[in-house]
């Protein structure tokens, strides 16, 4: 009786921390322009419930946790980036896909040029979105159907903006603190910050104006002007 009582506890704590993931869940697929780290957070989240455990972690994870990017952590996290283009190819995701952990196809032209900078890794990318009545998130649908008179998703036009995540090497990490502004102040830009994440990397986020706006390659080719500027200076340096 007594085995019987613990594992009937146990299961209801597992009960219970379902129905608050689902509600975490549910909430975060509400946030308009959600940023990438809680984007992944959902992605997580759906993995543990389909699966019961996270996404596993690889040892080259876990050896590429500095502050800085290095390298043999560049190897590894571009050897994600290739798997991550060809499992979008084998397996194509259904239906609204922005936010969710799949890369654009827009972007990877752009993702592998600043990859092809020895002081630069792309961590995360979104190429940015218009919501439409086929492909929308899940804030356009609450709002176009949760309202006294009904608002159509085109009428909403509600847009994600794109965004990135970088990781640099030392060097190039001081000349962005240096010249930080100069970024932020391109009309592209609609943010530029930096993030110490928990694994312990510090990440440059940058949030643009992207394809939802038409103007993907314009504030791209910006960005990329700036980066491989930095990155020649560094070298020269």
């Amino acid at each position: 009786m007594a085995y019987d009582q613990q594992l009937a506890d146990v299961l209801r704590r597992q009960e219970n921390l379902e129905v608050a993931l689902v509600t975490l869940m549910t909430v975060c697929k509400r946030w308009p322009d959600a940023p990438l780290v809680v984007q992944r957070a959902i992605d997580v989240g759906q993995h543990v419930l389909c699966h019961g455990t996270p996404p596993a972690l690889s040892a080259a994870d876990h050896a590429s946790s500095s502050r800085y990017m290095n390298p043999s952590a560049k190897s590894a996290e571009l050897e994600s980036w290739f798997k991550a283009k060809a499992d979008r190819i084998t397996n194509p995701p259904q239906g609204f896909v922005g936010g969710h952990g799949y890369p654009d196809p827009e972007i990877y032209a752009w993702c592998d040029r600043l990859n092809a900078l020895s002081r630069v890794c792309t961590l995360q990318s979104c190429a940015g979105h218009r919501c439409t009545t086929e492909l929308h998130c899940g804030w356009c649908d609450e709002q176009s159907t949760g309202t006294a008179n009904g608002v159509s998703i085109e009428d909403l036009g509600h847009v994600m903006n794109g965004q990135l995540w970088l990781w640099l090497d030392e060097k190039l990490s001081r000349y962005v603190y240096e010249n930080a502004t100069q970024l932020a102040a391109l009309p592209c830009i609609e943010k530029v910050s930096v993030l110490w994440h928990v694994e312990g990397r510090e990440i440059v986020d940058i949030v643009f104006r992207g394809a939802g706006t038409g103007d993907l390659d314009g504030s791209m080719t910006r960005i990329v002007e700036f980066f491989e500027n930095g990155n020649r200076l560094c070298n020269l340096g």
